[in-house]
């Protein structure tokens, strides 16, 4: 457990509206996100609420590739990073195919949105 000195360095530091280093927390996921996993978490930030299907016909656009997939992409952004979340309808079963896709965090979502247009 943090003490209670490094816990007010640690928030001057990184997530006050002054912080010198507030950039470097708010974006270092992004830069750490390659490739796929960069353009599936930015689309699902641009466009939340939409449906596998949807993802995958946007991206393949983009690509310019009619075999693209990003379920891999989308499982270990959702599991291992925890930046996007699968919500589905109230009553459907676990396995329903109309669930819907949104980032988590509303840091991330800001700068997905905003930082390479």
């Amino acid at each position: 457990m943090l003490g209670a000195d490094r816990k007010t360095l640690l928030r001057r530091i990184f997530f006050e509206s002054s912080s010198p280093l507030r950039s470097e927390a708010d974006n270092w996921f992004l830069r750490e996100l390659h490739g796929r996993y960069d353009v599936v978490l930015k689309f699902v930030a641009r466009n939340p609420g939409r449906m596998h299907n949807e993802l995958v016909q946007a991206i393949r656009d983009a690509s310019g590739s009619p075999d693209t997939q990003i379920g891999g992409y989308l499982k270990i952004l959702i599991k291992r990073f925890g930046l996007i979340e699968r919500k589905l309808p109230v009553f459907a079963k676990p396995d329903a195919k109309r669930s819907r896709y949104y980032v988590t965090d509303t840091t991330i979502r800001r700068n997905c949105t905003h930082v390479g247009r």
